[in-house]
This record gives structure tokens, C-alpha cells and sequence, in this order.
């Protein structure tokens, strides 16, 4: 049995963020393409993709350069509308 306060381990926690880009203003788009692009000048870098819902970025493993929390609160500051689902990581066999 998993105790409660190991779920709290952010080693442990994914993030899966969702910026829906269909039909965004002109200048959201901007802002996330200068975020993305401010962050990886800044070695924060993470897995990006594009899926059904619209621009995912996951922070997980592939993080480096920042946290979780700092990555999202920078996306917050641009005003993106955008989701977060967070995931217990599987444990790896």
C-alpha cells in the first residue's frame, strides 16, 4: 500500500498541460510561441506535441531546467487559457 504523503512526491507526478489553439486570439498564440521560446533559451526544456485537443506539453521525466510549479505559473502569466491533468508516474519495471 502506497502511503498518502508519497503521492505528494513530485518526483512521482506528471503534468500534462493542454493549451487548446483552435480558434485562440492572434496574441496568445504569440505569447505561447515566446514563452516556449524564452524557456528554451533559458535551458528549460520539456516534451512538447500536438494532439486532437490542441499544444501539450508534459511535464514529466523529460523536464529539466525548472520545476513543474514554475513552468506552469509561467503559463499562467501569458493569460493562455490551458489544462492540467496530473498523473501518477507507473512504476517502472
Amino acid at each position: 500500500m502506497v502511503d498518502d504523503v508519497d503521492l505528494l512526491d513530485a518526483d512521482i507526478i506528471d503534468y500534462h498541460i493542454t493549451i487548446p489553439i483552435r480558434d485562440i486570439p492572434e496574441e496568445d498564440s504569440i505569447a505561447l510561441f515566446l514563452l516556449e521560446n524564452v524557456m528554451r533559451s533559458k535551458d528549460i526544456t520539456f516534451d512538447t506535441g500536438f494532439g486532437s485537443d490542441g499544444r501539450e506539453w508534459f511535464l514529466d521525466w523529460s523536464l529539466s531546467g525548472a520545476t513543474p510549479e514554475v513552468v506552469i505559473q509561467k503559463l499562467r502569466d501569458t493569460k493562455v487559457k490551458f489544462q492540467v491533468e496530473m498523473r501518477v508516474r507507473e512504476d517502472e519495471v
